[in-house]
């Protein structure tokens, strides 16, 4: 099977533009609802009053989201085959209703696999930002990707 990217198509400090994401309120609630039913999350009235203001995604809801682009951007014409893990996840600000907001990523390295000559280790730095800038986000994963050749 032919691929679009492999190991070797990945260049440490490349950094690129994967697309944008946005949720309603409805959206955030009903993801809310069902996985992380915290009252910033789902209760208008609450979130009012709570440090946020209003109605904010849970970050589990921001990281679905960013899924769907990883795989959109990155994944879906590549050789991967799968990750073993995250280094790093950290929620740095408010994921609002009806905002719409970038995703970038970063190759932070590349290598050989030490155990399997027939692939290589991809460390991504992922991370969504608001309109002025600001990383809401971010993400430090790992990937693996079949080598163009051996």
């Amino acid at each position: 099977m032919e691929f679009e990217r492999y190991w070797e198509d990945f260049q440490v400090s490349e950094r690129k533009f994967a697309g944008t994401i946005s949720a309603d309120k409805a959206e955030i609630i009903e993801f809310a609802k069902k996985f992380d039913p915290q009252p910033f999350h789902i209760d208008e009235e609450k979130a009012k009053s709570s440090i946020y203001g209003g109605i904010i995604a849970s970050g589990w809801h921001s990281c679905s989201l960013l899924m769907r682009v990883i795989y959109d951007s990155y994944l879906i014409d590549s050789a991967s085959l799968g990750s073993p893990g995250l280094e790093m996840l950290k929620w740095l600000g408010p994921f609002r209703p009806e905002e719409k907001y970038a995703v970038y990523r970063k190759i932070e390295d590349t290598r050989e696999s030490k155990s399997k000559s027939d692939r290589g280790i991809v460390k991504t730095r992922w991370s969504i930002e608001d309109s002025d800038g600001n990383e809401i986000l971010v993400l430090i994963g790992t990937n693996f990707f079949l080598k163009r050749s051996i």
